[in-house]
């Protein structure tokens, strides 16, 4: 049995050792696949294939994928692509990508599953927003860890800001209006939370990447069934799900395809590494 951890960029990352650890616990083989160093190949047959470093990678059984750099989504699509030719399993798939990269395609797949998500406006440069009072939230469509988020306090605000956004970003921004509740983080792996957490800043970001704390935090059973539903609904089997809990109930966030979860763990002592590469042997070719 072999498994690829495959990357946009050659890993060193916290993230990357937990898994070589877990790898080398159950004695599993695992080879690195760098894909923005690697070949891609279609022959004349229509036969596909690939390799890094002289590793053909469809030797691989399975491949854990960590893809979650912005800049190499294009080369990303048709690695993911290229790995469903080649009849290799692999823990992303091209459209859960695709619908977890894009924050107003996952609140349309959310809406369409029956999950609330807040009243949210996909604008470029006239942002006409009606029946929104301020406070607002602009996020930029593809950035993650809290990178891109802005807080527009007023209405008379939101034209200058938006319209830099479109033009430094050459993309459309999701204005939504800022919500209030407890903001939670919820790893599922599988169909299942292995994790939860709430998240706590002095900011409105509340991201660990931007210096937020956590606390573990313990989900009712609607809740679990709230963030796996989040979850399969964008067709993700490992997904860091986040929701607010407000008095109107749950309002889903984002979920992240490729999540971060450092403090997680450390908040939980729940090895998240360990669920990943489980479920990733599950789904290996037999």
């Amino acid at each position: 049995m072999i498994l690829g951890l495959g990357y946009t960029t050659k890993p060193y990352s916290w993230a990357f050792k937990r898994l070589v650890e877990s790898c080398e616990k159950k004695n599993i083989t695992w080879k690195v696949i760098d894909i923005t160093h690697s070949w891609l190949k279609i022959g004349r047959n229509g036969k596909v294939s690939g390799a890094y470093q002289g590793f053909d990678y469809g030797k691989c059984d399975v491949v854990l994928s960590r893809l979650g750099k912005k800049e190499h989504l294009d080369i990303a699509a048709i690695f993911l692509e290229q790995l469903k030719l080649m009849g290799i399993p692999c823990t992303i798939t091209p459209d859960s990508m695709r619908n977890a990269k894009n924050k107003y395609l996952a609140m349309l797949k959310w809406a369409e599953a029956g999950l609330k998500v807040p009243a949210s406006y996909l604008v470029c440069d006239e942002p006409i927003i009606n029946g929104m009072s301020p406070p607002y939230v602009i996020k930029t469509l593809q950035d993650s860890k809290g990178i891109g988020i802005l807080r527009v306090n007023s209405r008379e605000e939101l034209k200058p800001v938006v319209e830099l956004v479109a033009r430094k970003m050459a993309e459309p921004a999701c204005v939504q209006r800022l919500l209030k509740g407890i903001d939670i983080r919820a790893m599922v792996v599988d169909g299942r939370v292995i994790a939860s957490v709430k998240k706590e800043n002095k900011g409105f970001r509340k991201n660990f990447s931007q210096g937020g704390t956590m606390e573990k935090f313990k989900l009712m059973k609607e809740d679990k069934e709230f963030a796996i539903k989040a979850s399969e609904s964008l067709g993700m089997g490992i997904a860091g799900v986040d929701f607010l809990k407000t008095k109107n109930g749950n309002v889903m966030l984002e979920a992240n395809v490729c999540p971060g979860w450092k403090g997680l763990q450390e908040c939980t002592g729940v090895k998240v590494s360990d669920y990943m590469i489980d479920y990733a042997m599950r789904i290996a070719r037999k």
